[in-house]
């Protein structure tokens, strides 16, 4: 009995680990298919930024990755990719959500505030962009103003 309980347990964390998905794991999951654009700017460039742009908020960041994924006819995979991100999403809390006939817009950040996630449906693609470093009261003020810019 004492097994059967013990491989339960194995069974359930195994099943929690396979649903944690990270926005390093969507990336790789769907970066080579078709209808996918992926981007990834590393914290040197970042910096080269901030100093070029005399940017304040770039200043605060140390990573910004995007995926994007067009809803095109024959795209089996849109439904997928939006499991996987909601899967993601739920362990983040939601700052903004909002829906118009455009489509729609979700903001979140993790618990120790270092990673911002930034989500846009609309009936052409879904984009999920994550934003890693200090994830301050002015950088989601900014985000949250549409502020974030790099020239």
């Amino acid at each position: 009995m004492k097994k059967k309980w013990i491989l339960v347990l194995l069974l359930a964390f195994g099943c929690l680990c396979a649903s944690a998905q990270s926005m390093e794991d969507i990336m790789q999951k769907y970066r080579s298919g078709q209808y996918v654009e992926t981007m990834s700017v590393s914290s040197t460039v970042i910096k080269e930024l901030a100093e070029r742009d005399d940017n304040d908020i770039l200043r605060r960041l140390t990573a910004i990755k995007l995926i994007s994924m067009r809803c095109s006819a024959g795209n089996e995979r849109i439904s997928e990719i939006s499991d996987d991100i909601s899967s993601m999403m739920s362990r983040y809390e939601e700052l903004l959500s909002f829906s118009s006939l455009e489509g729609e817009v979700t903001i979140c950040v993790n618990a120790n505030n270092s990673e911002v996630l930034l989500l846009t449906k609309d009936d052409e693609e879904v984009t999920l962009m994550c934003m890693r470093g200090i994830i301050d009261n002015v950088v989601i003020e900014a985000l949250l103003n549409n502020e974030i810019s790099i020239k």
